[in-house]
């Protein structure tokens, strides 16, 4: 939610997804606005410090905002300038928590 707008992927992060087969290389950070979080039916983020800061900020979002780890509660602490192994440890809960939410996600669909 503080984001560095415009800066692509940390090294470490990029890294750490192409040992995954990802791509990050066209990844720009960007703010998450009021328009967003209008058209958005879920928001999932990181930690639980975000869910009650975009809850102050935007109170209509209550009720399609939550944690990518609330299902098995946990948090994903941001790596941003931390060891490779902190990068590591950040993408195994994301896989986490996608892999918690899909199966919900798609009862709802």
């Amino acid at each position: 939610m503080k984001a560095l707008v415009g800066n692509p992927a940390d090294p470490e992060s990029v890294a750490v997804a192409v040992q995954h087969g990802l791509d990050l290389s066209a990844h720009r950070a960007q703010q998450l606005t009021a328009w967003m979080c209008q058209r958005a039916e879920l928001i999932l983020l990181m930690e639980q410090s975000q869910k009650f800061d975009l809850e102050q900020q935007y109170p209509w979002t209550r009720g399609k905002v939550f944690r990518l780890g609330g299902w098995s509660d946990f948090d994903i602490v941001d790596p941003y300038l931390q060891s490779r192994e902190a990068f590591n440890v950040a993408y195994a809960c994301i896989s986490r928590g996608v892999t918690d939410w899909v199966p919900r996600i798609k009862q709802l669909g």
